[in-house]
């Protein structure tokens, strides 16, 4: 047998991988609606949010949306370079979460359910991770 053959992933490898991508782009939909404004303001607390989100944040926002979208297209594609994209994923949405629930008013400007989604996008992404680096380990990635 060719040491080189990649194994073949099971069945739930590609319902994760799948559901990634979905997650994922759902994270891009969600930048760029912020970006070009498609977001309804629903309160004056989002808007004063909003207003003092600095560049970086955004930055952090697109590298976390763009990378984790194209971590789980490479998860898809069975390919080693996913883990890198998703690590980077995880790098920028802790930074920009980190802004978002420490050095920002989030908290006291919308309530202690401000932090939910945050808390789950930063669980999703480390899961993710572990997800690509087990993959890879099983030999499912070339």
């Amino acid at each position: 047998m060719n040491e080189a053959a990649v194994a073949r992933p099971t069945t739930w490898y590609w319902v994760v991988a799948t559901l990634a991508l979905l997650w994922n782009l759902i994270g891009v939909a969600s930048y760029l609606m912020t970006v070009y404004g498609a977001v309804p303001t629903v309160s004056e607390a989002q808007s004063t949010l909003e207003a003092a989100t600095p560049a970086w944040v955004m930055g952090a926002f697109a590298i976390a949306a763009f990378g984790g979208a194209l971590g789980s297209l490479g998860l898809l594609l069975r390919k080693r370079w996913a883990k890198i994209l998703l690590v980077v994923s995880l790098i920028a949405a802790l930074a920009q979460q980190l802004w978002l629930l420490v050095l920002s008013d989030a908290l006291a400007l919308m309530g202690p359910s401000a932090a939910i989604l945050p808390a789950t996008v930063i669980v999703v992404a480390v899961l993710l991770v572990w997800f690509a680096t087990v993959a890879d380990r099983r030999g499912w990635l070339n």
